[in-house]
């Protein structure tokens, strides 16, 4: 499973959004629930850019395009506030879920810009308006890949109202996920440096627990390619090592919930 620092390019992070046509602050939002369209550019070759305008510099490592039914889109960056665009698609590894709607770009390094772009001219069906759910982009916090054990929990805020006549009416006022990750280590300084770095980061970050190995014969949430989830730290830490002996097995973990993804 995967951990992300905060999406740099959310609508919420300040800047300009520019789009070719349609609403693109949909597509820099961070849910697939409400999907960016475009506005005429239904036949291939119709180009649609997606950009973000910041007047600091930001950096990223990694990148997702979630529900989307673009075909081979590219990725731009400024790297200074007065320089040129550059496309650094082709430096990134990429991984795509199986029904091929959802694309993971990962760089060898930390992308820094002041300026960003998706570019696409063509859809997966052929001569389709150009949509997506979401666009977001972060720096990788770790991959746990070693003794890491989660336990999701689905929170739904529910209001019950006795009835006279007996039974119950139910308000629905939405849900959450509660996760517990327990951890074992002996002497893989790096996978416990992860689980410190959580627990001291003392903002939102994203857990990606599918990390791209789509191989499962069942999708569930919160388990599917498209489940990048924000969450903060709850709860205490309680790192242990057996009976105190600083060459054993360390024991931690983290307790954290998902905080509100901005739709």
């Amino acid at each position: 499973m995967k951990f992300f620092d905060s999406n740099v390019i959310a609508r919420y992070q300040g800047g300009t959004i520019n789009e070719t046509s349609g609403n693109g602050d949909s597509a820099f939002s961070e849910t697939t629930e409400f999907s960016y369209q475009s506005d005429g550019q239904d036949t291939d070759g119709d180009t649609v850019e997606l950009e973000r305008i910041f007047t600091f510099e930001q950096s990223f490592d990694s990148l997702c395009i979630l529900a989307s039914n673009f075909k081979d889109a590219e990725i731009w960056i400024k790297t200074t506030e007065l320089g040129s665009y550059t496309n650094i698609t082709s430096t990134a590894t990429v991984l795509t879920s199986d029904d091929g709607l959802s694309k993971f770009y990962k760089w060898p390094t930390v992308q820094n810009f002041w300026e960003f772009k998706v570019v696409v001219d063509d859809t997966i069906v052929a001569n389709q308006e150009k949509e997506c759910g979401c666009i977001m982009a972060f720096t990788e916090i770790g991959d746990l890949y070693i003794f890491a054990d989660i336990s999701p929990k689905k929170i739904y805020n529910q209001k019950k109202l006795k009835l006279d006549q007996g039974g119950v009416v139910v308000v629905n006022k939405g849900s959450h996920w509660e996760f517990k990750l327990k951890s074992k280590y002996l002497g893989v300084q790096a996978q416990a440096d992860i689980i410190q770095n959580l627990q001291n980061l003392g903002r939102e970050f994203f857990i990606w627990i599918n990390s791209g190995l789509e191989t499962a014969k069942i999708e569930v949430a919160p388990y599917r390619f498209n489940d990048f989830i924000k969450c903060v730290h709850t709860g205490k830490p309680n790192p242990k090592f057996y009976k105190n002996y600083l060459n054993s097995v360390l024991d931690d973990g983290i307790d954290f919930e998902q905080t509100g993804q901005l739709k």
